[in-house]
């Protein structure tokens, strides 16, 4: 069994960059027989499993029809034989000696998961400082937790029903808030292991459509939904760390409704929905000061109008 099965998941991505993100993989001091490596083309014109067939070993190449970057990685799930997974993006990279230091601790202490920081720059080289173990749902229940699945590392048997749902955005955070709760040995560090790519032609930076922001804020309320109704059927500290994880993610959705719409009838469409819902009024926690200050605001009409108003003022400046 490889100790970590690495999931590439791409989309019409150039040859050079998918290269990059294997060749990260294959520096990482793991032997040949401890990693395998899966990317998954998820519907992209042109096949380049011939291309890295010639310049690598060993790689599982799966082809299939569009379906998104929830496809891909259950694609991978469903192939993936190691004991651990570590998705990376196609066009992202791991930093070779700072996830050096994950490798060192998955050896130690066999934990469900590492959680790590990322960079979009160059990444800080130090000694991992690792927090730790705590439960998934001790962590969720006390901090805000970080959506973006590459930034874990997790025991492969806990996602056993547990998958990504096809065709939508945001597809992360239904996930991450899933399997986060299933850990019983979860250790964290602010390392910086993996390498975060800015590209001007990725999706969040060149759709701004109504039909495309209407989709992302639909499936974030659909995500946020599921959520709700997964911590209505549990208990104790598990429903707590899922109650906290909702309220966060309503707290994301109305400021990105704001944001991205700056239209007060659609906020006040929308803040509807999460009424009826039983989603707002946001829960009266004292979860982070931001969260604090966002719910009182949010909570009267003039408020919400005042939101709108700093918004537009702010996307004016830029």
């Amino acid at each position: 069994m490889p100790l970590i099965t690495f999931i590439i998941p791409y989309y019409n991505l150039p040859l050079a960059l998918v290269k990059e993100c294997v060749d990260s993989i294959i520096q990482l001091p793991l032997d040949r027989e401890e990693r395998e490596i899966i990317v998954v083309d998820d519907g992209s014109t042109l096949s380049i499993e011939k291309d890295l067939d010639a310049a690598y070993e060993g790689i599982v190449y799966i082809r299939q029809k569009n379906g998104g970057p929830g496809a891909a990685r259950n694609a991978g799930i469903e192939k993936a034989t190691g004991e651990y997974i570590q998705f990376v993006d196609g066009d992202d990279r791991l930093v070779a000696d700072n996830y050096a230091c994950c490798i060192d601790k998955l050896r130690e202490l066999s934990p469900d998961m590492l959680m790590f920081n990322w960079t979009y720059g160059k990444a800080r080289h130090g000694e991992c400082r690792w927090e730790g173990p705590v439960s998934g749902a001790a962590y969720m229940r006390t901090k805000n937790l970080r959506a973006v699945v590459w930034a874990y590392v997790f025991r492969r048997q806990l996602v056993e029903n547990i998958r990504f749902t096809p065709n939508i955005y945001h597809e992360d955070e239904e996930f991450t808030a899933r399997i986060v709760l299933k850990i019983k040995t979860l250790f964290f560090t602010s390392c910086e292991a993996y390498f975060y790519r800015l590209r001007q032609q990725s999706i969040t930076t060149t759709r701004n459509d109504s039909l495309h922001i209407n989709k992302r804020l639909d499936n974030m309320e659909m995500v946020i939904n599921n959520l709700f109704k997964d911590a209505e059927r549990l208990q104790g500290e598990e429903k707590q760390g899922m109650e906290r994880r909702v309220a966060q993610l309503t707290m994301d959705y109305i400021f990105n409704v704001a944001r991205l719409t700056r239209s007060a009838a659609e906020l006040e469409k929308r803040i509807s929905n999460l009424r009826k819902s039983r989603l707002y009024p946001l829960p009266n926690k004292s979860y982070t000061h931001i969260y604090i200050l966002f719910r009182t605001v949010t909570n009267t009409r003039l408020g919400r109008r005042l939101l709108i108003l700093a918004v537009s003022l702010l996307n004016y400046k830029r």
